[in-house]
């Protein structure tokens, strides 16, 4: 029955007697009792988490030390006597050792940090946790951190056996662990050879073995995909970093590594590469390994001494089979000229026989004819050996080749003579480096005579097939962004020396971006403009014009007539023609619509669009007083806004409503509701506000004309996450802080707001974005802005609604505000966080607060945050949990005992964290 009733004692009750024997250095029988008695779950981890004495480990009933299924309480405690005592903590594993089998990973992860903490004579205990099935897949991560920890000197037959098991468990289950791979293989070769030198002997022998085992089980698991025929040279270095990184690649590397090492170390070369002809795959695959080992451990002589006999009649052997080859590595000719420079005079005859032989009879007759119109066809394969012989061709003796040099010969008609050394299979071809030549050579020539000139030449360059059409279409925009002065000095001699209607429209869309350019490097802008809007003209009247070169010269045509119509340029009398044009193009692009996620973005990318875009343009410049428009415009406004059902044409005018307000008040007060009515589907006014991207008095402009009803309403309907009404919301903010008159008052429009579904969520979405307009810093400049937020935050907290309506969410966000002062930020969080506990930026509120630990309401709002439930199904619930832990638990230790608010932070953090201090007045 006591121990049902400690099962129900809060664990804050247990905290005096669990901190006391936690801290207790020397326990004895009494205390031992103590937590015998001692049956409360949470206060058995606890304790074991934090206690101090070694002597627990002999005091405490071993049950309670040995793991359970699924969970390991003691294991935090025995970690720490490893780091104390690693002997004592290896000799109570060894004995316990079978009670770690059957048990979850999550054990044995423990297990493994015990076995860190203790050193590399933990290696038997990880072994016979090897042992058990799947482990090396549930914990290799867990195994990689052991295998790193424990110091080279201290690294055994075991630890290497356990580094073994967990790199041919990577190799075998490839997932792009490669920089792991190459990390461990380096470990493994350390083992053996440290900074002191050759290990023990049977240490070095485990890790050839193991070497050979990674590499083997790579080449296997990668089979005909090992890049072992197709890389350049094996004895290239390898990086796990590299593009397309190879498992094969990473291991045979490190075992060259290992046995160039072992070579300085005096390790005969019978020792070093025994084994390796077990290779899986083609013979041809350990022949290039072994060819790079050879190459990198050349004997140092060139004498009949044992070293270079054995290096030499090892040589021999890949030098037999090189008709095996399917390409040449640079490895592999090497290893050809070396043995050729090595052998004796005397056993020369001997050596090019072998080659002879390796090489096969030279085809002739039929044979050599059928090969050399395999090679002049190329999709038909050439004779196989053609292309190693070719390839080998610069080292290969007279003897040798004699017989072959019709091969070679046929060979190097297509491919030109072979190259002293295999070039690589993948070389980086110099782009930019053509560009940029052409381009010096074509701005000589622009120079020297005249942009046409360089124009003439750049169209004649691309006919005669030296630049591709694209690469002229580029380095025509390099020549123009260098020199934009020369190249508009004459656009219609240049567009006739183009010649290609491509090319006349890339260069018409080019000079766009100087013409645009703030100062503008043109001399004359105005007869650039009219230049460029003719030349565009033209081309679209032209024949025979491509349908994509006419989508883009009206695109670069209408972009060039709103910059011109903006600017008041009169284009002249082809005027009359283009807004004809203009306006035909309007007409047939106008339809009904489904909302887009941008319209206005929508219609900037289409013509339609565009052409609109140009002609409101021109209908507020060129219109004749006392009109507002001209005729045409305002009759085809008129058509859209009475329409009312394409949200890209809406979104145009929205964009230029501003301006319309302005300049066109009687026809914007004819179309009020059209313009700003927020009941329909497509509201122009809301389109334009959220066109801008910072606030602005043309944006505001068109916000005040927005009735204060409807607008609470619509904000209602509109509270969700969606960004394309961002602006508006910032816009709102902006106006309900700095003139909220505007909106009937503060309180009165957020009461307007609390009164409408979804107005809640409004408020808080209102309340978030008026702490981003705040100032991030104090100034006496600012002081009014910061009061008006401060304001804004008290009126909301004022409002008649629950704490589970949401309105008070976005109040998280001041915990950003440093301009804020902090003891009234903790005052206004503290009255929030009394409604609700559901705002944002929750953690950045937990480390605010803890920065004050001689304020009750830091105190207060910790505590509410830390008894607070995490959100459901947050996918950051434990970064929450832990930023808020670490935040009451610093606020508590650096704030002094008898500061208000303080007890209850620590009962909170007790009952929530079994932070016991907490309970625990110090």
């Amino acid at each position: 029955m006591a121990h049902v009733e400690q099962l129900l004692l809060d664990l804050p009750v247990l905290a005096p007697l669990l901190v006391q024997l936690a801290r207790a250095e020397a326990p004895g029988a009494e205390d031992a009792a103590a937590v015998a008695a001692v049956h409360q779950p949470r206060a058995i981890r606890w304790f074991f988490a934090n206690a101090v004495s070694a002597d627990w480990l002999d005091l405490v009933n071993t049950a309670r030390l040995l793991p359970q299924s699924e969970h390991w309480s003691a294991q935090p405690y025995l970690e720490r006597i490893a780091q104390a005592d690693p002997q004592r903590a290896l000799d109570w594993l060894l004995q316990q050792q079978g009670t770690f089998t059957h048990v979850d990973p999550g054990v044995l992860g423990g297990l493994l940090q015990v076995a860190r903490a203790i050193g590399g004579t933990s290696a038997c205990v990880v072994r016979a946790v090897l042992d058990q099935e799947g482990t090396v897949e549930a914990l290799w991560h867990e195994l990689v951190v052991w295998l790193i920890d424990i110091p080279g000197s201290e690294r055994a037959a075991d630890w290497v056996e356990v580094a073994k098991r967990v790199l041919v468990h990577v190799v075998e289950h490839p997932a792009g662990q490669h920089w792991e791979l190459q990390s461990q293989l380096g470990e493994l070769q350390r083992a053996a050879y440290g900074p002191d030198g050759a290990g023990e002997a049977a240490v070095v022998r485990a890790v050839r073995g193991a070497l050979e085992a990674v590499v083997e089980a790579a080449v296997a698991s990668e089979g005909e995909h090992a890049p072992l025929d197709r890389a350049d040279d094996l004895r290239q270095v390898v990086s796990a970093d590299d593009f397309g990184p190879s498992a094969t690649r990473i291991a045979v590397r490190a075992r060259l590594d290992f046995a160039r090492t072992e070579f300085q170390h005096g390790v005969p070369l019978a020792e070093r590469i025994a084994g390796w002809p077990s290779l899986p795959g083609p013979s041809r695959w350990a022949d290039r390994v072994l060819a790079a080992h050879l190459l990198e451990s050349l004997p140092q002589q060139r004498d009949d001494s044992e070293a270079s006999q054995d290096w030499l009649a090892t040589a021999r052997g890949p030098l037999t089979r090189l008709g095996n080859l399917e390409m040449v590595g640079a490895d592999t000719l090497d290893l050809v000229s070396t043995a050729l420079d090595y052998c004796p005079p005397d056993a020369l005859p001997e050596l090019e026989n072998d080659l002879t032989d390796a090489l096969g009879p030279a085809p002739t007759g039929a044979a050599l004819d059928a090969g050399r119109s395999a090679l002049a066809n190329w999709t038909v394969p050439a004779p196989a050996g053609w292309s190693v012989v070719w390839s080998l061709s610069p080292v290969l003796p007279t003897s040798v080749l004699a017989p072959w040099q019709p091969v070679v010969d046929a060979v190097a008609s297509q491919l030109g003579p072979a190259p002293a050394k295999p070039l690589p299979r993948f070389r980086v071809v110099p782009y930019l480096g053509t560009l940029t030549e052409s381009g010096q050579d074509l701005a000589a020539a622009a120079t020297s005579q005249g942009a046409p000139a360089a124009a003439a030449l750049l169209r004649q360059r691309q006919q005669a097939g030296s630049l591709s059409p694209e690469f002229t279409q580029i380095v025509l925009g390099q020549l123009i962004a260098t020199d934009p002065a020369r190249w508009a000095a004459d656009v219609p001699a240049v567009s006739v020396a183009l010649e290609d209607h491509t090319l006349q429209q890339s260069y018409l869309a080019a000079l766009h971006a100087p013409l645009t350019a703030a100062p503008c490097p043109l001399p004359d802008h105005e007869a650039t403009t009219k230049a460029v809007i003719t030349a565009l003209w033209d081309l679209l009247s032209a024949p025979s014009v491509a349908a994509p070169v006419q989508s883009q010269a009206q695109v670069t045509l209408c972009l060039a007539l709103s910059e011109a119509w903006t600017r008041g340029t009169d284009i002249g009398t082809i005027s009359g023609a283009l807004t004809v044009w203009l306006e035909t193009g309007v007409t047939a692009w106008t339809e009904p619509v489904t909302e887009v996620t941008d319209p206005l973005s929508a219609a900037h990318q289409e013509v339609g669009g565009l052409a609109l875009d140009a002609l409101i343009r021109y209908g507020l410049t060129f219109v004749t007083a006392p009109a507002e428009l001209t005729v045409a415009v305002e009759a085809l406004l008129d058509g859209i806004l009475d329409r009312g059902t394409d949200g890209r044409a809406l979104a145009v005018i929205g964009h230029h409503l501003p301006a319309l307000i302005q300049h066109a008040p009687r026809w914007t007060d004819r179309h009020q509701k059209d313009l700003f009515d927020l009941d329909k589907t497509f509201v122009p006014a809301v389109l334009g506000i959220n066109t801008r991207r910072s606030i602005d008095a043309h944006g505001m402009r068109i916000l005040r004309r927005l009735d204060p009803v409807k607008l609470a309403a619509y904000l209602s309907r509109t509270n969700g996450g969606d960004t394309t009404h961002a602006s508006l919301w910032r816009y709102c903010a902006a106006l309900l802080l700095a003139k909220p008159a505007d909106l009937g008052g503060r309180p009165e429009f957020l009461a307007l707001l609390s009164t409408h579904e979804g107005g809640p969520a409004a408020i808080s979405r209102l309340l978030a974005n008026a702490e981003r307009l705040l100032p991030r810093t104090a100034t006496p400049e600012n002081t009014a802005d910061v009061e008006t937020a401060i304001a804004l935050w008290r009126n909301v907290l004022a409002l008649d609604l629950p704490g589970s309506a949401g309105h008070l969410q976005g109040a998280g966000n001041f915990a950003y505000t440093a301009a804020l002062d902090d003891a009234l930020w903790l005052e206004l969080t503290a009255q929030t966080l009394k409604s609700t506990t559901d705002i944002t930026n929750i953690t950045a509120v937990a480390r605010r607060a803890a920065r004050h630990p001689g304020l009750e309401a830091a105190h207060h709002i910790l505590a509410v945050l830390v008894a607070a439930e995490n959100p459901e199904n947050s996918p950051m619930a434990a970064f929450r949990t832990a930023e808020i832990k670490n935040a009451g638990i610093a606020l508590w230790q650096t704030s002094q005992p008898g500061t208000p608010g303080r007890t209850d932070l620590g009962q909170a953090l007790a009952y929530h964290y079994d932070f016991l201090e907490g309970a625990v007045e110090v």
